[in-house]
């Protein structure tokens, strides 16, 4: 019996796509946020909050790893507040330097704080969806991005990351005038 060749090449990718447990799949998605409102000025302490959800709401799985890749030029790590702590594989993790092959393809980035968390019942985070998995606290140098990388993800699911970006605000210079000051807020207001 002779073998015959795929004809059309989006069955081809929906087949193998569909074999590696990625096509139309669920995925684990991470986002980082920080507040806004408020100039960040270089010193400040910058709060980032890192946030979880699957695209399908599930909250029974085994597992999630993650790297939050940062510039250590830009941002000091302070700590990890408010943790999510069901299944947590390091209650207070410490920044690394990036490895060749953890990169997040971004050449800024040198620094990486890794968070895990995993179930052996299959019941992590067992709370409603999404979640806040805990806040990063750096202290601000510099305009930067951060980054998020997989380390792992259940069974089945794709990984979906959402970074940020830190920008410090424009600070009116201690040494300009009162007049200079209104004119700028005058200009400013004309927009």
């Amino acid at each position: 019996m002779k073998f015959q060749s795929f004809k059309n090449p989006i069955l081809i990718l929906a087949i193998f796509m569909c074999a590696s447990g990625t096509a139309l799949g669920e995925d684990q998605i991470v986002s980082l946020f920080h507040a806004g409102g408020t100039a960040i000025s270089e010193g400040d302490q910058v709060t980032i909050t890192v946030q979880y959800t699957t695209s399908d709401t599930n909250n029974k799985l085994n597992t999630l790893g993650m790297r939050i890749h940062y510039d250590s030029s830009k941002l000091e790590y302070v700590g990890l507040k408010e943790a999510f702590l069901n299944g947590i594989m390091v209650k207070n993790p410490l920044p690394q330097n990036e490895r060749e092959g953890d990169s997040d393809g971004d050449e800024t980035t040198d620094k990486v704080i890794i968070l895990s968390y995993y179930s052996i019942a299959g019941d992590w985070p067992d709370t409603a969806l999404p979640l806040k998995l805990g806040n990063l606290v750096f202290k601000a140098k510099g305009d930067t991005t951060i980054n998020v990388t997989k380390v792992s993800v259940n069974n089945g699911y794709g990984f979906q990351a959402n970074g940020t970006g830190i920008t410090l605000g424009a600070e009116i210079s201690k040494t300009k005038g009162l007049k200079e000051v209104i004119s700028i807020l005058k200009e400013l207001s004309n927009f």
